[in-house]
């Protein structure tokens, strides 16, 4: 594949030598970007001191804030429930609340450990 000028989009085209077809192609960047959001969260740099524009920052981070994992809810009302969080960093907490099996029955993101989260 050798490049071949570009769409009317603006994308590249590429012409393949041997049979003569062209394509485009769209690159995936949801993993590298859950990882610079990651890496983000869980790291010391604030939003600041990152080399990136804030927007371009905040676009790559999009990933990481869209993926909230379902809790099923059964129905049952547990007896007993234990509740803990654990401390991502950046003033985010995830609270989750464990019956006395120490299954995950439901998690929260808050801001802090308090009672009104």
């Amino acid at each position: 594949m050798s490049k071949n000028g570009t769409t009317t989009a603006g994308m590249t085209r590429y012409r393949c030598t041997t049979c003569g077809t062209s394509r485009t192609t769209v690159q995936d960047h949801t993993a590298r970007d859950l990882r610079y959001g990651l890496d983000w969260l869980l790291g010391r740099a604030s939003q600041d001191e990152h080399r990136l524009p804030a927007r371009t920052l905040r676009r790559r981070c999009r990933v990481l804030w869209e993926l909230i994992p379902p809790v099923p809810r059964d129905g049952v009302v547990q007896p007993v429930l234990h509740l803990d969080g654990i401390h991502l960093g950046r003033d985010t907490v995830v609270l989750v609340a464990m019956d006395e099996h120490s299954r995950v029955v439901g998690w929260h993101a808050a801001k802090r450990e308090a009672s009104d989260a």
